[in-house]
């Protein structure tokens, strides 16, 4: 847990000052400017605390002269539509190659992110008509991180896992089902598939059939109220009771506003270092963990790989990579997100076990002494995941069983052979 934190402090740090350096011009699509909600103000306050101009839409404005706001729009750095917008209101600006983060779920639709019916409720919940909703707003305080390696997420400092947006109230989170080209950075918890946060980057084909112009991000941020309460059945299709504290504005945790920030940065081209990515490709891959295993073995102790903030870089750095950033197991030598026997084959095959020769990841080093040995065995089967699948959450760890030793047992066998 300190840990984490300590990321994620960095990660705020690193976005903040970032966005001052490069504020953006932003074109902030909400209800009202002239009676904002609680809301509207909470997230005014967190733009204006980054450094950037806000140019304000509203509702009137936009059914009023819809040509010049497709043309501020394209003239933007980031265009935002607020969950307090008419979401009709915001169609005439659909062909902007701007990058748009939509916190509105009924223009998820609209704009061909998801497909329909949508409405108000959790996933699993029908509509009036019986229908399983496409897209809706849950009701909660939580978010599932199921791609800790994507820069919205890691730039947060966020590892995989559940993570709390909200104060412990809650509020309706925004979900939404997209198509196979959008990039699913979190869930709502339980509910596989279910988005909190995804990304069609420009080019991915929509749910609708479409091409995104421009980037479009969906997020979970319902920031103009708190109610209703989950699931009510008094309540037709789940629908807004003004009685419950309407337009409260939702508070947003430390991480709820990294998450924010990160999304914004990313949109508008600001988030440039992933950690872990070693290589600068944005990408979390084998080069990147090849290259740590190597700086742990140099004993160098090289700042630049040093993930734990404790002026080392050895094993500890490897396990945290390889669990908290990549979400999988100590051992799964093919990054497949897997331990199985898939990874035994490569190690043997590489034919560096208890060789006197530099070793890395793909090779074996799973402890960052740069050699494969039997000590990577006991790191790996320490870390308790072999033949468990992905790596879904915290799981008891077992002792090995024959199985796992067996497999071992033979592939030494397979490889005492070739060296007769």
């Amino acid at each position: 847990m300190m840990r984490k934190t300590s990321l994620l402090a960095i990660g705020m740090m690193v976005v903040f000052a970032t966005a001052r350096l490069n504020a953006g011009q932003i074109m902030y699509l909400l209800g009202s400017e002239f009676s904002p909600t609680e809301g509207n103000e909470a997230l005014i306050e967190i733009f204006e605390a980054r450094g950037d101009t806000i140019e304000f839409w509203d509702n009137d404005l936009l059914a009023a002269d819809p040509e010049t706001a497709l043309e501020v729009a394209d003239a933007a750095d980031l265009v935002f539509i607020d969950e307090s917008i008419n979401s009709s209101r915001a169609d005439s600006i659909i062909d902007t190659v701007t990058p748009v983060i939509i916190n509105e779920q009924y223009a998820f639709d609209n704009w061909g992110l998801t497909g329909l019916p949508v409405g108000h409720g959790s996933p699993g919940r029908p509509n009036g008509d019986g229908d399983l909703l496409v897209a809706g707003s849950a009701f909660g305080t939580t978010i599932n991180i199921v791609n800790a390696a994507h820069p919205i997420a890691s730039a947060a400092g966020l590892a995989a896992g559940d993570v709390q947006v909200y104060d412990d109230t809650g509020g309706r989170i925004d979900w939404g089902r997209p198509g196979s080209d959008a990039d699913i950075v979190a869930e709502i918890p339980g509910a596989p598939g279910a988005a909190a946060i995804f990304v069609y980057e420009p080019g991915d084909t929509l749910v609708s059939g479409g091409t995104a112009t421009g980037m479009r991000i969906g997020f979970f941020l319902s920031d103009t109220n708190r109610g209703p309460e989950p699931d009510d059945p008094e309540i037709a299709d789940d629908s807004v009771d003004n009685s419950w504290d309407g337009r409260e504005a939702t508070l947003l945790t430390a991480e709820g506003i990294a998450l924010l920030n990160s999304a914004m940065d990313y949109a508008m081209g600001l988030v440039v270092s992933v950690p872990g990515d070693f290589n600068g490709d944005g990408m979390l891959d084998i080069s990147d963990i090849n290259q740590l295993s190597m700086a742990s073995a140099s004993n160098a102790n090289d700042a630049a790989f040093d993930l734990t903030d404790d002026a080392l870089v050895n094993a500890n750095d490897l396990s945290f990579w390889i669990k908290d950033l990549k979400n999988s197991w100590i051992g799964d030598a093919n990054l497949d997100g897997e331990f199985n026997s898939g990874d035994f084959v490569q190690v043997f095959t590489a034919g560096k076990f208890e060789q006197e020769v530099d070793a890395n990841w793909a090779d074996g080093d799973w402890n960052g002494d740069g050699r494969f040995n039997s000590g990577d065995f006991v790191a790996a089967f320490t870390d308790g995941g072999f033949e468990l699948g992905p790596r879904t959450g915290v799981q008891a760890v077992p002792e090995p069983a024959f199985g796992v030793w067996t497999a071992i047992a033979c592939g030494l066998l397979a490889w005492r052979r070739r060296h007769r």
